[in-house]
């Protein structure tokens, strides 16, 4: 009898084991469709940000000889999440992140799962939640001033049922050996074809555009404002994507413990009642003989 309790309580713990899944499933599934929409809806003035700042910084170098100052370092940025539980995205992006960076990198880890995962130097950062604050994206965003590249590295949705390892440089584009591994994101802002020198200070995307302008603060001041507000709205989309990424690989995983879940139940229970099944003709063959013998 000792058995048959045995697997029953088996068969109540994957039931219960299911049940957790499939609410963390659910749980999954809404995140994922409150996070696609803040991504679709943010990311048109993403770009437009992105886009003025290039306008005003073109401007700056072509008629005021404004050169950006940058130091000549790059910064490597690892997202991960704070907790586990998200399959393979922190461990695979965190791979990534140290096959790629160079002992000259600045290393720079967000999340608890990063830090324990990099035995390297780096600047720890660990916010509240995975997705960081208005504040806690400034404070991110002002240790990335002046870097002459900013990679940040970050789990990427591909589909429902892939999730990859990604890269963003969110400064410049990459030179061509790093450049086959790593996707650059950010040509709005580093990477348009110059426009010719007769119209030098054209506006893109508006072809009525072919004005001088003062600038008021100076546009140095400008350029400083905009380079960072893009970098902060850029580092935070990719936030937001790691965060789509984390929750779809939530939701592949909690589908599949649902459905071994459910198979292990089924086998336990056809395990249960064979048992059943023993000890039922056990007791009809030890009646059967106490009845021979009489």
């Amino acid at each position: 009898m000792s058995s048959i309790q045995s697997l029953t309580a088996d068969i109540e713990f994957a039931q219960n084991l299911g049940h957790v899944a499939q609410s963390y499933s659910s749980l999954a599934a809404s995140k994922l469709a409150k996070i696609r929409t803040k991504i679709e809806g943010t990311r048109t003035f993403f770009s437009e940000v992105a886009a003025l700042y290039h306008a005003i910084r073109e401007v700056g170098a072509r008629k005021y000889k404004i050169e950006p100052e940058k130091n000549s370092k790059t910064a490597s940025v690892l997202l991960t999440s704070n907790q586990r539980f998200y399959g393979s995205t922190n461990t695979s992006v965190t791979e990534l992140f140290l096959s790629s960076t160079t002992p000259r990198d600045d290393l720079l880890v967000i999340g608890h799962v990063g830090n324990e995962l990099i035995a390297k130097p780096h600047k720890s950062f660990v916010f509240q939640k995975d997705i960081p604050t208005s504040q806690e994206l400034s404070t991110l965003a002002e240790s990335l001033a002046g870097y002459a590249r900013i990679l940040v590295f970050y789990p990427l949705t591909k589909s429902i049922l892939e999730v990859v390892p990604q890269v963003k440089d969110v400064t410049e584009s990459l030179d061509a050996e790093r450049s086959r591994s790593m996707v650059d994101v950010t040509a709005s802002i580093d990477s348009h074809p110059a426009e010719s020198e007769a119209r030098p200070w054209r506006l893109r995307g508006n072809d009525a555009a072919n004005l001088d302008f003062l600038f008021e603060p100076e546009i140095k001041k400008m350029i400083e404002f905009f380079k960072d507000q893009a970098t902060t709205l850029l580092v935070g989309q990719a936030f937001l994507e790691a965060e789509l990424a984390r929750e779809a690989a939530r939701l592949v995983a909690m589908d599949t413990s649902q459905q071994r879940a459910k198979e292990y139940v089924q086998t336990q229970t056809a395990a249960l009642r064979n048992l059943k099944n023993i000890y039922a003709n056990k007791h009809l063959l030890e009646g059967f003989l106490g009845v021979v013998e009489d």
